[in-house]
Protein backbone atom coordinates (compact mmCIF):
# COMPACT_ATOMS: atom_id res chain seq x y z
CA UNK A 1 0.00 0.00 0.00
CA UNK A 2 1.29 3.40 -0.97
CA UNK A 3 1.20 6.65 0.99
CA UNK A 4 1.63 9.87 -0.72
CA UNK A 5 1.76 12.90 0.20
CA UNK A 6 0.54 17.12 -1.27
CA UNK A 7 -0.18 19.36 1.37
CA UNK A 8 -3.84 20.30 1.42
CA UNK A 9 -6.22 22.26 3.85
CA UNK A 10 -9.31 21.46 5.03
CA UNK A 11 -10.47 24.90 3.64
CA UNK A 12 -9.52 23.62 0.41
CA UNK A 13 -12.46 21.18 -0.01
CA UNK A 14 -15.21 24.39 1.48
CA UNK A 15 -18.23 22.79 -0.91
CA UNK A 16 -20.09 25.52 -2.68
CA UNK A 17 -23.04 23.56 -1.36
CA UNK A 18 -23.26 24.09 2.29
CA UNK A 19 -25.24 26.60 2.34
CA UNK A 20 -26.49 27.51 5.83
CA UNK A 21 -30.20 26.51 6.33
CA UNK A 22 -30.11 27.33 10.59
CA UNK A 23 -30.15 25.16 13.05
CA UNK A 24 -32.37 25.04 16.35
CA UNK A 25 -32.06 24.98 19.60
CA UNK A 26 -33.95 22.49 22.60
CA UNK A 27 -35.23 19.08 22.21
CA UNK A 28 -37.72 17.41 20.06
CA UNK A 29 -39.04 14.24 19.95
CA UNK A 30 -36.88 10.99 20.21
CA UNK A 31 -34.12 13.06 21.45
CA UNK A 32 -32.19 10.02 23.21
CA UNK A 33 -31.15 11.23 26.63
CA UNK A 34 -28.25 8.52 27.16
CA UNK A 35 -25.27 10.43 26.82
CA UNK A 36 -22.57 9.26 24.62
CA UNK A 37 -19.65 7.21 26.19
CA UNK A 38 -22.03 5.04 28.93
CA UNK A 39 -21.27 2.13 26.98
CA UNK A 40 -23.47 -0.23 29.53
CA UNK A 41 -22.88 -4.23 29.49
CA UNK A 42 -19.15 -3.63 31.03
CA UNK A 43 -20.25 -5.22 34.02
CA UNK A 44 -21.64 -8.26 32.62
CA UNK A 45 -18.30 -8.44 30.59
CA UNK A 46 -21.02 -8.93 27.58
CA UNK A 47 -20.06 -6.94 24.49
CA UNK A 48 -23.09 -5.49 22.73
CA UNK A 49 -23.79 -6.59 19.01
CA UNK A 50 -23.61 -3.30 16.66
CA UNK A 51 -24.49 -4.01 13.37
CA UNK A 52 -23.32 -1.82 10.59
CA UNK A 53 -24.57 -2.46 6.43
CA UNK A 54 -22.41 -0.13 3.78
CA UNK A 55 -21.77 -0.23 0.59
CA UNK A 56 -18.44 0.08 0.15
CA UNK A 57 -16.46 -2.61 1.25
CA UNK A 58 -14.50 -3.66 4.36
CA UNK A 59 -11.21 -2.77 3.27
CA UNK A 60 -12.90 0.79 2.96
CA UNK A 61 -13.16 1.35 6.33
CA UNK A 62 -10.77 -1.27 8.25
CA UNK A 63 -8.77 1.49 10.17
CA UNK A 64 -11.67 2.82 11.70
CA UNK A 65 -12.95 -0.70 12.60
CA UNK A 66 -9.45 -1.72 14.15
CA UNK A 67 -9.56 1.55 16.19
CA UNK A 68 -13.39 0.91 17.08
CA UNK A 69 -12.81 -2.73 18.45
CA UNK A 70 -9.62 -0.85 20.24
CA UNK A 71 -11.09 1.76 21.82
CA UNK A 72 -14.73 -0.07 22.38
CA UNK A 73 -13.87 -3.20 23.80
CA UNK A 74 -17.64 -3.58 25.12
CA UNK A 75 -18.60 -3.17 21.52
CA UNK A 76 -18.95 -6.11 18.91
CA UNK A 77 -19.09 -4.23 15.49
CA UNK A 78 -20.08 -5.98 12.86
CA UNK A 79 -19.56 -4.81 9.49
CA UNK A 80 -21.91 -5.83 6.53
CA UNK A 81 -21.07 -4.90 2.88
CA UNK A 82 -24.15 -5.16 0.42
CA UNK A 83 -23.13 -3.73 -3.18
CA UNK A 84 -24.29 -0.40 -4.33
CA UNK A 85 -26.47 -2.10 -7.21
CA UNK A 86 -28.97 -3.85 -4.36
CA UNK A 87 -27.77 -1.62 -0.84
CA UNK A 88 -31.19 0.64 -1.89
CA UNK A 89 -33.21 -2.60 -2.02
CA UNK A 90 -31.90 -4.24 0.93
CA UNK A 91 -32.04 -1.48 3.51
CA UNK A 92 -35.50 -0.54 2.68
CA UNK A 93 -36.39 -4.09 3.23
CA UNK A 94 -34.50 -4.24 6.63
CA UNK A 95 -35.25 -0.94 8.06
CA UNK A 96 -39.47 -1.55 6.83
CA UNK A 97 -39.20 -4.71 8.84
CA UNK A 98 -38.04 -3.23 11.43
CA UNK A 99 -34.62 -5.03 11.39
CA UNK A 100 -32.28 -2.88 10.21
CA UNK A 101 -28.53 -1.90 10.76
CA UNK A 102 -28.01 -0.44 14.59
CA UNK A 103 -25.80 2.63 12.83
CA UNK A 104 -26.97 3.52 9.45
CA UNK A 105 -25.53 4.86 6.45
CA UNK A 106 -27.55 7.16 5.32
CA UNK A 107 -28.17 8.74 1.83
CA UNK A 108 -31.36 10.66 1.84
CA UNK A 109 -31.28 12.40 4.91
CA UNK A 110 -34.58 13.84 4.76
CA UNK A 111 -36.33 11.25 3.27
CA UNK A 112 -35.13 8.56 6.25
CA UNK A 113 -36.25 10.60 8.94
CA UNK A 114 -39.29 11.47 7.31
CA UNK A 115 -39.91 7.90 7.66
CA UNK A 116 -38.41 7.53 11.02
CA UNK A 117 -35.39 5.06 10.78
CA UNK A 118 -33.08 7.81 12.14
CA UNK A 119 -32.76 9.25 15.92
CA UNK A 120 -32.48 12.75 16.66
CA UNK A 121 -28.97 13.40 18.06
CA UNK A 122 -28.74 16.85 18.05
CA UNK A 123 -28.14 17.06 21.80
CA UNK A 124 -25.63 14.93 21.90
CA UNK A 125 -22.11 16.45 22.89
CA UNK A 126 -19.78 14.89 19.99
CA UNK A 127 -21.90 17.24 18.00
CA UNK A 128 -20.25 20.08 18.47
CA UNK A 129 -17.30 18.87 17.14
CA UNK A 130 -18.40 19.56 13.55
CA UNK A 131 -18.39 22.36 11.86
CA UNK A 132 -21.34 24.42 11.30
CA UNK A 133 -21.86 24.85 7.90
CA UNK A 134 -22.13 20.82 7.80
CA UNK A 135 -24.43 20.61 10.28
CA UNK A 136 -26.57 23.00 8.84
CA UNK A 137 -26.40 21.65 5.32
CA UNK A 138 -27.25 17.97 7.08
CA UNK A 139 -30.08 19.41 8.84
CA UNK A 140 -33.64 18.40 8.66
CA UNK A 141 -36.15 21.29 10.62
CA UNK A 142 -32.94 22.56 12.38
CA UNK A 143 -32.48 19.35 13.74
CA UNK A 144 -29.30 16.80 13.32
CA UNK A 145 -29.59 13.43 12.52
CA UNK A 146 -26.39 12.54 11.36
CA UNK A 147 -22.70 13.47 11.51
CA UNK A 148 -20.66 13.56 8.36
CA UNK A 149 -17.81 11.28 7.52
CA UNK A 150 -14.95 12.95 5.64
CA UNK A 151 -15.63 14.55 2.60
CA UNK A 152 -15.80 12.46 -0.75
CA UNK A 153 -14.77 13.75 -4.38
CA UNK A 154 -14.75 11.38 -7.72
CA UNK A 155 -13.58 12.19 -10.77
CA UNK A 156 -11.50 10.60 -13.96
CA UNK A 157 -8.41 9.07 -12.96
CA UNK A 158 -6.22 8.64 -15.88
CA UNK A 159 -3.24 6.69 -16.02
CA UNK A 160 -0.64 9.06 -16.00
CA UNK A 161 2.68 7.02 -17.63
CA UNK A 162 0.60 6.19 -20.59
CA UNK A 163 -0.80 9.96 -21.38
CA UNK A 164 3.02 11.13 -20.76
CA UNK A 165 4.34 8.23 -23.22
CA UNK A 166 1.57 9.23 -26.16
CA UNK A 167 1.70 13.14 -25.42
CA UNK A 168 -2.09 12.99 -24.84
CA UNK A 169 -3.26 16.22 -22.69
CA UNK A 170 -5.56 16.92 -20.04
CA UNK A 171 -9.13 18.94 -21.81
CA UNK A 172 -10.29 21.69 -20.78
CA UNK A 173 -13.72 21.12 -22.46
CA UNK A 174 -16.17 18.13 -22.88
CA UNK A 175 -15.54 18.70 -26.90
CA UNK A 176 -11.64 18.35 -26.08
CA UNK A 177 -12.35 15.06 -23.81
CA UNK A 178 -14.19 13.59 -26.42
CA UNK A 179 -11.12 14.50 -29.31
CA UNK A 180 -9.02 12.80 -26.63
CA UNK A 181 -11.33 9.68 -26.11
CA UNK A 182 -10.66 9.84 -30.38
CA UNK A 183 -6.71 9.79 -30.13
CA UNK A 184 -6.87 6.78 -27.06
CA UNK A 185 -8.84 4.81 -29.45
CA UNK A 186 -6.65 5.40 -32.32
CA UNK A 187 -3.88 4.05 -30.47
CA UNK A 188 -5.97 0.68 -30.00
CA UNK A 189 -6.79 1.50 -26.15
CA UNK A 190 -9.88 1.89 -24.55
CA UNK A 191 -10.49 5.73 -23.00
CA UNK A 192 -13.12 4.35 -20.46
CA UNK A 193 -13.30 1.60 -18.55
CA UNK A 194 -17.04 1.54 -18.04
CA UNK A 195 -18.78 -0.79 -15.51
CA UNK A 196 -22.08 0.13 -16.41
CA UNK A 197 -23.72 -2.81 -15.49
CA UNK A 198 -24.04 -0.32 -12.31
CA UNK A 199 -26.44 2.39 -13.21
CA UNK A 200 -25.48 4.69 -10.92
CA UNK A 201 -21.67 4.87 -13.15
CA UNK A 202 -23.88 5.97 -16.26
CA UNK A 203 -25.80 8.53 -14.26
CA UNK A 204 -22.10 10.03 -13.41
CA UNK A 205 -21.25 10.28 -16.97
CA UNK A 206 -24.33 11.98 -17.76
CA UNK A 207 -24.35 14.58 -14.77
CA UNK A 208 -20.82 15.11 -14.91
CA UNK A 209 -21.60 17.07 -18.19
CA UNK A 210 -24.63 18.62 -16.93
CA UNK A 211 -23.32 19.70 -13.89
CA UNK A 212 -20.24 21.50 -15.71
CA UNK A 213 -22.83 22.87 -18.58
CA UNK A 214 -25.79 23.86 -16.60
CA UNK A 215 -26.30 22.97 -12.86
CA UNK A 216 -23.15 24.93 -10.93
CA UNK A 217 -24.15 28.00 -13.85
CA UNK A 218 -26.51 30.90 -12.67
CA UNK A 219 -29.21 29.82 -14.58
CA UNK A 220 -28.81 26.18 -12.70
CA UNK A 221 -27.77 26.94 -9.21
CA UNK A 222 -31.39 25.94 -7.46
CA UNK A 223 -31.98 23.37 -10.43
CA UNK A 224 -31.07 20.44 -7.93
CA UNK A 225 -33.12 21.47 -4.86
CA UNK A 226 -36.60 22.73 -7.41
CA UNK A 227 -36.09 19.74 -8.62
CA UNK A 228 -36.96 17.75 -5.01
CA UNK A 229 -39.73 20.37 -4.26
CA UNK A 230 -41.42 19.41 -7.63
CA UNK A 231 -40.70 23.24 -9.33
CA UNK A 232 -38.98 22.05 -12.35
CA UNK A 233 -38.44 19.27 -14.59
CA UNK A 234 -35.68 17.22 -16.19
CA UNK A 235 -37.88 16.75 -19.48
CA UNK A 236 -38.19 20.73 -19.06
CA UNK A 237 -34.49 21.46 -19.15
CA UNK A 238 -31.70 18.86 -19.59
CA UNK A 239 -32.64 17.68 -23.12
CA UNK A 240 -29.53 19.84 -24.85
CA UNK A 241 -27.36 18.83 -22.22
CA UNK A 242 -28.08 15.07 -22.21
CA UNK A 243 -28.17 15.27 -26.20
CA UNK A 244 -23.97 16.63 -25.97
CA UNK A 245 -23.19 14.56 -23.77
CA UNK A 246 -24.68 11.27 -25.77
CA UNK A 247 -21.60 11.78 -28.08
CA UNK A 248 -19.81 9.96 -26.19
CA UNK A 249 -22.42 6.97 -26.83
CA UNK A 250 -22.89 8.02 -30.35
CA UNK A 251 -18.97 7.70 -30.88
CA UNK A 252 -18.72 4.25 -29.56
CA UNK A 253 -17.08 4.75 -26.38
CA UNK A 254 -19.80 3.80 -23.81
CA UNK A 255 -21.67 1.14 -25.50
CA UNK A 256 -24.45 -1.72 -24.83
CA UNK A 257 -21.60 -4.45 -24.42
CA UNK A 258 -20.25 -2.12 -21.57
CA UNK A 259 -23.63 -3.24 -19.78
CA UNK A 260 -22.30 -6.33 -18.88
CA UNK A 261 -19.69 -4.83 -17.07
CA UNK A 262 -19.47 -4.76 -13.46
CA UNK A 263 -16.83 -2.81 -10.93
CA UNK A 264 -14.29 -5.58 -10.42
CA UNK A 265 -13.85 -5.92 -13.98
CA UNK A 266 -13.97 -2.41 -14.67
CA UNK A 267 -11.22 -1.41 -12.14
CA UNK A 268 -9.39 -4.63 -13.71
CA UNK A 269 -9.00 -3.22 -17.45
CA UNK A 270 -7.92 0.21 -15.85
CA UNK A 271 -5.04 -1.17 -13.66
CA UNK A 272 -3.48 -3.31 -15.86
CA UNK A 273 -3.68 -0.38 -19.27
CA UNK A 274 -6.60 -2.36 -21.17
CA UNK A 275 -8.57 1.18 -20.04
CA UNK A 276 -6.70 4.73 -20.00
CA UNK A 277 -9.46 6.42 -17.50
CA UNK A 278 -11.67 5.07 -14.91
CA UNK A 279 -14.06 6.93 -13.10
CA UNK A 280 -13.76 6.18 -9.72
CA UNK A 281 -11.76 8.15 -6.31
CA UNK A 282 -9.67 7.69 -3.39
CA UNK A 283 -11.59 4.30 -1.95
CA UNK A 284 -10.00 2.52 -5.22
CA UNK A 285 -6.55 3.71 -4.75
CA UNK A 286 -4.95 0.52 -2.75
CA UNK A 287 -6.87 -1.78 -5.10
CA UNK A 288 -5.34 -0.18 -8.29
CA UNK A 289 -2.11 -0.25 -7.08
CA UNK A 290 -2.53 -3.99 -5.76
CA UNK A 291 -3.30 -4.91 -9.27
CA UNK A 292 -0.58 -2.94 -10.99
CA UNK A 293 1.75 -1.52 -8.12
CA UNK A 294 4.20 0.42 -10.47
CA UNK A 295 0.85 2.34 -12.17
CA UNK A 296 1.19 6.11 -12.54
CA UNK A 297 -2.18 7.68 -11.86
CA UNK A 298 -3.38 10.92 -11.30
CA UNK A 299 -7.18 12.77 -11.47
CA UNK A 300 -8.65 15.00 -13.96
CA UNK A 301 -12.12 16.81 -13.29
CA UNK A 302 -15.37 16.65 -14.89
CA UNK A 303 -15.42 19.31 -17.89
CA UNK A 304 -18.29 21.13 -19.82
CA UNK A 305 -17.98 23.32 -22.41
CA UNK A 306 -17.46 26.88 -20.33
CA UNK A 307 -13.63 25.95 -20.28
CA UNK A 308 -13.25 26.39 -16.23
CA UNK A 309 -11.65 24.61 -14.04
CA UNK A 310 -14.04 21.68 -14.27
CA UNK A 311 -16.26 19.89 -11.59
CA UNK A 312 -15.51 16.68 -9.03
CA UNK A 313 -18.54 14.79 -7.41
CA UNK A 314 -18.11 15.25 -3.88
CA UNK A 315 -19.68 16.41 -0.66
CA UNK A 316 -19.98 15.16 2.68
CA UNK A 317 -19.05 11.59 2.72
CA UNK A 318 -21.14 8.87 4.47
CA UNK A 319 -23.70 10.02 7.17
CA UNK A 320 -23.64 7.89 9.67
CA UNK A 321 -26.99 7.41 11.97
CA UNK A 322 -28.68 5.63 14.41
CA UNK A 323 -31.40 3.20 14.12
CA UNK A 324 -34.54 4.83 15.49
CA UNK A 325 -35.61 1.50 17.12
CA UNK A 326 -32.46 1.87 19.60
CA UNK A 327 -34.47 5.06 21.16
CA UNK A 328 -37.00 2.84 22.16
CA UNK A 329 -37.12 1.04 26.02
CA UNK A 330 -35.09 -1.85 26.73
CA UNK A 331 -31.97 -0.37 23.90
CA UNK A 332 -30.56 1.45 26.43
CA UNK A 333 -27.38 -0.58 26.36
CA UNK A 334 -27.34 -0.76 22.75
CA UNK A 335 -28.03 3.05 22.26
CA UNK A 336 -25.57 3.74 24.72
CA UNK A 337 -23.05 1.19 22.40
CA UNK A 338 -24.11 3.04 19.25
CA UNK A 339 -23.60 6.49 20.54
CA UNK A 340 -20.21 5.82 21.52
CA UNK A 341 -19.14 4.68 18.14
CA UNK A 342 -20.68 7.98 16.89
CA UNK A 343 -18.71 9.71 18.97
CA UNK A 344 -15.67 8.11 18.43
CA UNK A 345 -16.26 8.49 14.46
CA UNK A 346 -16.47 12.24 15.48
CA UNK A 347 -12.73 12.25 17.12
CA UNK A 348 -9.78 13.43 15.49
CA UNK A 349 -8.62 9.78 15.76
CA UNK A 350 -11.69 8.77 14.70
CA UNK A 351 -11.42 10.63 11.34
CA UNK A 352 -8.09 9.78 10.56
CA UNK A 353 -8.70 6.60 11.22
CA UNK A 354 -11.23 6.51 8.43
CA UNK A 355 -9.51 8.83 5.99
CA UNK A 356 -6.39 6.50 6.34
CA UNK A 357 -8.55 4.28 3.61
CA UNK A 358 -10.27 6.78 1.76
CA UNK A 359 -6.92 9.04 1.39
CA UNK A 360 -8.66 11.98 -0.16
CA UNK A 361 -10.82 15.09 0.73
CA UNK A 362 -10.90 16.82 3.99
CA UNK A 363 -12.63 16.45 7.47
CA UNK A 364 -15.85 18.35 9.08
CA UNK A 365 -14.18 17.98 12.11
CA UNK A 366 -12.83 21.03 13.63
CA UNK A 367 -9.29 21.38 13.59
CA UNK A 368 -8.34 18.46 11.74
CA UNK A 369 -6.52 18.50 8.79
CA UNK A 370 -5.36 15.48 6.11
CA UNK A 371 -2.32 15.52 3.92
CA UNK A 372 -3.84 15.46 0.40
CA UNK A 373 -1.94 12.66 -1.81
CA UNK A 374 -0.39 13.36 -4.95
CA UNK A 375 -2.83 11.31 -7.35
CA UNK A 376 -4.68 14.27 -7.08
CA UNK A 377 -2.20 16.98 -7.96
CA UNK A 378 -4.52 17.35 -11.21
CA UNK A 379 -7.40 18.25 -9.23
CA UNK A 380 -5.69 21.27 -7.30
CA UNK A 381 -7.21 24.02 -9.17
CA UNK A 382 -10.40 22.43 -8.76
CA UNK A 383 -9.87 21.70 -4.76
CA UNK A 384 -9.19 25.69 -4.71
CA UNK A 385 -12.16 26.77 -6.75
CA UNK A 386 -14.30 24.51 -4.25
CA UNK A 387 -15.86 23.40 -7.52
CA UNK A 388 -16.81 19.98 -5.59
CA UNK A 389 -20.99 19.42 -5.91
CA UNK A 390 -22.79 16.25 -6.00
CA UNK A 391 -26.31 17.71 -6.94
CA UNK A 392 -28.45 14.16 -6.72
CA UNK A 393 -27.79 15.04 -2.64
CA UNK A 394 -30.86 17.08 -3.07
CA UNK A 395 -33.07 15.13 -4.97
CA UNK A 396 -35.89 12.60 -3.76
CA UNK A 397 -34.68 9.08 -2.65
CA UNK A 398 -35.02 6.76 -5.32
CA UNK A 399 -35.04 9.37 -8.55
CA UNK A 400 -31.32 8.85 -8.89
CA UNK A 401 -31.59 5.21 -9.03
CA UNK A 402 -33.99 5.69 -12.03
CA UNK A 403 -32.45 8.10 -13.98
CA UNK A 404 -29.21 5.62 -14.11
CA UNK A 405 -31.29 2.70 -14.89
CA UNK A 406 -33.40 4.65 -17.84
CA UNK A 407 -29.96 5.60 -18.90
CA UNK A 408 -29.54 1.87 -18.99
CA UNK A 409 -32.18 1.43 -21.30
CA UNK A 410 -30.78 4.35 -23.61
CA UNK A 411 -27.40 2.92 -23.97
CA UNK A 412 -28.93 -0.36 -24.95
CA UNK A 413 -30.98 1.25 -27.74
CA UNK A 414 -34.63 0.46 -26.28
CA UNK A 415 -35.65 4.03 -24.72
CA UNK A 416 -34.77 7.81 -26.13
CA UNK A 417 -33.16 10.51 -24.12
CA UNK A 418 -36.77 12.10 -23.93
CA UNK A 419 -38.35 9.11 -22.68
CA UNK A 420 -35.13 8.84 -20.02
CA UNK A 421 -36.18 12.16 -18.73
CA UNK A 422 -39.78 11.91 -18.93
CA UNK A 423 -39.23 8.64 -16.74
CA UNK A 424 -37.24 10.22 -14.22
CA UNK A 425 -39.54 13.15 -13.79
CA UNK A 426 -42.49 10.74 -13.19
CA UNK A 427 -40.27 8.71 -10.57
CA UNK A 428 -39.81 11.86 -9.28
CA UNK A 429 -43.61 12.60 -8.72
CA UNK A 430 -44.16 9.31 -7.43
CA UNK A 431 -41.99 10.01 -4.67
CA UNK A 432 -43.50 13.53 -3.83
CA UNK A 433 -46.78 12.10 -3.49
CA UNK A 434 -45.76 9.55 -1.23
CA UNK A 435 -44.16 11.84 1.13
CA UNK A 436 -46.85 14.30 1.13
Amino acid sequence: MKKFVAMLSAAALCLSLLAGCGGGAGSAPGTPSTPAGSTGGQASGEKIPIRFMYWNKEESMQALIDLINEKLPNVDFQFEFVDTTSFATVYKTQMNAGEGPDILAVEYVPTEVQAGWVLDITDQPFMQNYQESVLNELAVDGRSYVIPGPSWFGGYFYNKGMFEEHGWTIPKTYDEWLELCDKIAAEGVKPLANPIKNPNYLMHYAMSYVTGEFLRQPEGMSWDKDYAAGKVKMAESWGPYLDKWAEVVEKGYVTAEDLGMDYDQALDEFATGKAAMFDSGPWDVDAIYGKNPDIKIDMMPYVGNKGDTGWLFGGPGIRFGVNSKLGESGNEEKLAAALSVLELISSPEGQKAYWENNQGGSSYVKGVEFEMPAEYDGCKEVFAAGHIYAPWSQWNAGVYDEFGKQLQGFVAGDTTLEEVMQATDAKNEEVMSKLG
